[in-house]
């Protein structure tokens, strides 16, 4: 299969070339309603495509935050798994793009909310395997906000397993790992108040509001979330991109459980998917802390299927330890 900048003929969209400066000529590439997963990054919008490498660009906005009003880690990461596979699908034509094997993303600076970013997208094609940089940048000063990448199967045949990896997925134990940890009460009370605000939240962890704390406890947490048609993808199964918003925030959990009197800061994350889980499965997440030092948090998650116990998806996150800033004057204690 062809590398895109050797000249491959993309679709329509993506206009064979030709750059569009104007706002007006920028094209919605995501469903504007959250109908699943990809309608939160209703925003984005293709802007061209020079030499193989394609561009969009996005307003944040608070849909799109965590809660320091800049841009959500997890929202970062649902833009590099999305925009990967959507610029392999344009360079491959009548290709089937299924199963994002791995992601990660390194953060170096915060976007701001209603700030302007640009999304740079290096698609590669081998074989049965696409893999895609992304880089995404502050319009503001033209500073570089976050890098990622992501490998994909790709799946020329529509009834073809999802991923390559699938038979060794199958083959590992089926036995889930019982966590012999029991809640510390007043750990609990923290997250079930987390979850209780984020019932009502606008942020992007509105995405998690089907997720419900099982055990609590600072060396590690399980948590639940059923998958609803609003995380899922065109398949109706589980999208990549809620595994990565379940990983942020809940290791972010785990973390912040040793530091209350802190903010955490997502500095890194990877993950890697292995099998899916449709709409109306439970997903059971366990969260280990590998290691919380004076400056920087270090935490582990395994996502498995309740039903059968068959791994999903593992991923870290290393997190920055921050100060909280100090309230104002006149907000009450």
């Amino acid at each position: 299969m062809d590398n895109p900048s050797n000249g491959h003929k993309v679709s329509d969209l993506a206009t064979n070339g030709t750059q569009h400066d104007g706002p007006a000529e920028r094209k919605l590439i995501f469903k504007t309603s959250p109908e699943n997963f990809t309608g939160y990054l209703s925003d984005v919008r293709f802007s061209s495509i020079e030499n193989g490498v394609f561009h969009f660009v996005m307003t944040t906005s608070e849909k799109m935050s965590n809660g320091y009003n800049t841009l959500h880690g997890a929202a970062t990461m649902a833009l590099i798994d999305n925009l990967a596979s959507f610029a392999i699908a344009e360079i491959l034509p009548g290709v089937r793009v299924a199963w994002g094997m791995d992601i990660s993303a390194t953060y170096m600076l915060p976007v701001a909310n209603h700030d302007e970013i640009t999304i740079m997208v290096r698609p590669f094609c081998r074989s049965f395997f696409g893999y895609v940089d992304v880089e995404i940048t502050r319009k503001s000063d033209g500073r570089l906000a976050a890098k990622g990448k992501k490998s994909i199967s790709i799946l020329p045949e529509l009834n073809s397993h999802p991923g390559p990896f699938m038979p060794i997925a199958t083959a590992l134990p089926k036995t889930r790992r019982i966590p012999t940890r029991v809640s510390d009460p007043e750990d609990l009370k923290t997250a079930q108040d987390f979850f209780t605000r984020l019932l009502s939240s606008p942020t992007y962890n509105r995405t998690l509001k089907t997720a419900v704390p099982v055990v609590v406890s600072k060396p590690g947490c399980v948590f639940e979330m059923v998958v609803a048609d609003s995380v899922a993808d065109d398949k109706k199964n589980l999208h990549t991109s809620a595994i990565a918003s379940m990983l942020d925030v809940f290791t972010a959990i785990n973390v912040i459980l040793w530091v209350p009197g802190k903010n955490v800061l997502s500095v890194d994350m990877s993950m890697s998917c292995v099998e899916s889980i449709p709409v109306g499965g439970t997903v059971e997440i366990t969260t280990n802390v590998l290691r919380v030092g004076r400056t920087l948090g270090f935490v582990e998650a395994e996502f498995r299927d309740k039903s059968n116990g068959h791994i999903i998806a593992q991923g870290r996150q290393t997190l920055a330890l921050v100060a909280k800033p100090a309230p104002p004057p006149d907000t009450p204690k």
